[in-house]
């Protein structure tokens, strides 16, 4: 009975050091002693064609303000083809994560990064014996002129710890083929532990609702220290942008379904997850909520990626066909019109705008079956669709998450009358990728709703849809054509990194006006 109350004793403990966002000690049962002591790996992101941010997390012995940390870039593994290397301090307000921003470099090229630490307050070990981090992998983007063969993307949504394991990522990682990676939001969810999933091994920490800042960045520590998604950040290069579920479930720019009253202020809880946000990913900062952006793949392609979610977005459930409505916001629209325009002029074959949710319409007997989604802002995606025809931008290829579920969708300049649903009014095509692990249908919904896609005319947009299955997107980028593969894991109740690729679409876009 003692040893019992012993090990209960010390369990408490941990937890509690943990809630508290405290330095763990490196026999912590999660930890790996050889790891030690960058426990959370590395990850780099945000490419450019000069440079990219790289990313790690201390885990000192003991609380001290700040860790002094090298960092590393190299063309190869061998510290022989070094091209930069810098100092940098792992503050103690900042939970010892750290970011170097790399500039200087040649565009287009890969690169290895790694970071060391030597003993130091708060670092153990002997005087010359330094401690080593994982070596990541990332490349620079094309320079502006230049135009590459192809170029592959692989997208992310939903990855619920408590649903499940991450073995999408494992599965991703293992794909050498693979440039970068999109993550279109809900990289972690802010449930208590057993709310939104509840397989027996993969509890949460903290057990309850985040709220605080420590709430949010244990929860990522939590996250980051999932083996799948280290290896998936060390093995390539990620553009992210957030979703509802890194504050709460439903969340527009005053408020969230899951912000209940009792919990503070909204704009505090939000300042909390964002501020989280920007220290555990590898994500160039940001003035508060402007995390939308473009990025130029040479001349093959540009990446848009927008913020459907936080920055301008109205309350979902005001009325539709209000004029005034938004989902971007006036200040975002302007700046996407623009960036669509920008890249016509610059002649780029392929215009790849990347957000959280379904763009396509999915009314079923009249009724909006999501009332989250672009559905509830009819007025601004008609005027999306309606810029980009008459500018004969047709060159746009829409991807989307949120959803847990696999979409290959056309879109219409008229998302409800089927008589206006005619080859010469399409405009654009969506792709949406499925959930890492969280929870969606099942094969009976899949199989039905293909069948009711089918017989419907009003659902024959609909070229593609799987609700069940789990994984990710990946897409490959021609001058010609982008070849879209959605590849599903075997399980998410256990450990394996089985995955198959289940459809293939290929999209050769709409070249001129007169052929739609």
């Amino acid at each position: 009975m003692k040893k019992f109350s012993l090990i209960t004793g010390l369990l408490l403990i941990t937890f509690k050091i943990i809630s508290a966002q405290l330095p763990l000690p490196s026999v912590h049962p999660m930890y790996n002693k050889a790891d030690y002591p960058f426990f959370h790996g590395v990850a780099a992101g945000d490419s450019r064609d000069n440079g990219f941010v790289i990313w790690t997390k201390i885990t000192p012995d003991t609380l001290v303000d700040s860790v002094k940390v090298f960092y590393c870039v190299s063309l190869s593994y061998s510290p022989h083809d070094l091209v930069e290397m810098g100092r940098i301090y792992a503050k103690k307000h900042n939970n010892y994560t750290i970011k170097a921003y790399i500039s200087g470099l040649k565009p287009y090229t890969k690169y290895h990064y790694w970071f060391r630490v030597c003993p130091q307050p708060g670092i153990h070990g002997t005087p010359g014996k330094c401690y080593t981090s994982t070596k990541g992998t990332i490349e620079t983007t094309p320079a502006h002129n230049q135009m590459i063969s192809h170029l592959t993307l692989i997208a992310f949504t939903g990855s619920n710890y408590n649903a499940g394991y991450f073995n999408a990522y494992c599965a991703a990682a293992a794909d050498t083929t693979v440039d970068f990676a999109l993550h279109t939001g809900d990289y972690i969810y802010e449930y208590a532990n057993k709310q939104y999933g509840n397989n027996p091994q993969r509890n949460l920490l903290p057990r309850h609702e985040l709220l605080s800042y420590n709430d949010y960045s244990t929860r990522y520590w939590l996250y980051r220290m999932d083996t799948c998604l280290k290896k998936a950040h060390q093995a390539f290069g990620w553009y992210t942008i957030w979703d509802d579920h890194e504050v709460a479930n439903d969340s527009w720019k005053g408020g969230a379904r899951n912000h209940q009253p009792g919990e503070g202020s909204y704009s505090a809880r939000r300042h909390n997850a964002f501020t989280a946000y920007y220290d555990w990913m590898p994500i160039r900062p940001n003035h508060d909520t402007e995390i939308y952006r473009s990025v130029d793949m040479g001349k093959l392609a540009r990446l848009i990626l927008l913020d459907t979610r936080h920055h301008g977005r109205d309350y979902q459930l005001k009325n539709p066909w209000d004029t005034s409505k938004t989902m971007l916001g006036q200040d975002q629209l302007k700046w996407f019109f623009d960036q669509l325009l920008k890249a016509q002029k610059d002649s780029v074959k392929w215009i790849i705008v990347t957000q959280q949710l379904l763009f396509a319409p999915l009314i079923i007997f009249h009724d909006t079956l999501n009332h989250d989604s672009w559905d509830m802002y009819p007025l601004e995606r008609e005027k999306i669709l309606r810029f980009i025809f008459r500018h004969h931008i047709n060159n746009v290829v829409f991807i989307g998450g949120d959803f847990h579920t696999s979409w290959a969708n056309e879109l219409y300049l008229n998302a409800y009358k089927f008589h206006s649903r005619r080859r010469d009014t399409m405009v654009s095509m969506e792709f949406v990728t499925p959930a890492v692990t969280s929870p969606a249908a099942g094969p009976l919904e899949t199989f039905v709703f293909r069948l009711y896609s089918k017989v419907s005319p009003r659902k024959h947009y609909i070229r593609y849809v799987d609700l069940h299955h789990k994984g990710y997107m990946k897409m490959t980028v021609y001058p010609d054509q982008v070849i879209v593969q959605w590849i599903f894991v075997n399980t998410i109740k256990r450990p394996c990194s089985k995955a198959k690729v289940y459809k293939t679409f290929i999209y050769k876009g709409l070249h001129s006006k007169t052929t739609r």
